[in-house]
């Protein structure tokens, strides 16, 4: 189990890519199950078990995994792809600089990421991101976690200087 706490088996680095096996896969079980549903609602077995019936069921399900991928990659992806480039504008900002550099110029143009909004049916949803960054060997840490530490107080004080933004200590 990975620090999120979610067991989820990946089947690729992609995480779109595992979604859509996972959506092709709970399509192909809906496709397979529901012959047998629809027995139980009273529909006769000599429809519901006929080899048509399971195949027409389980390509409907796989049509219906298929849409669910092309929706997600579309409201979610698009919005990931924005949060992305802006992370890379602020990467490469605070890659050009030295630390000392970067904690004295660290501005809200270069380092607040910017926010995304879309509607979502009658909701407009805002998408916005803190980060915290350290560097080594400017903070002499005596380990790994000691870093991560150090990046993690770096990500509170981007929450407590107004949020959306990156922060650097």
């Amino acid at each position: 189990m990975h620090p999120g706490g979610n067991s989820m088996i990946r089947f690729s680095r992609r995480i779109f890519t595992d979604l859509a096996i996972y959506m092709m896969g709970f399509g192909l079980v809906i496709g397979f199950v529901f012959p047998f549903f629809m027995t139980l609602l009273g529909v006769p077995v000599s429809y519901t078990m006929q080899l048509w019936f399971f195949i027409v069921c389980i390509i409907a399900g796989l049509i219906v995994g298929a849409m669910n991928i092309l929706l997600a990659r579309s409201v979610v992806g698009s919005r990931l792809h924005l949060i992305a480039n802006k992370m890379k504008q602020i990467g490469g900002y605070l890659s050009s600089k030295s630390h000392e550099a970067i904690v004295a110029t660290c501005s809200m143009q270069e380092c607040m990421v910017e926010e995304s909004e879309f509607q979502y049916g009658p909701q407009r949803i805002r998408i916005t991101i803190s980060g915290g960054v350290t560097s080594w060997p400017d903070f002499d840490a005596s380990s790994a976690d000691a870093l991560v530490k150090r990046a993690d107080e770096s990500l509170y004080a981007a929450k407590e200087g107004g949020r959306n933004r990156v922060a650097v200590l």
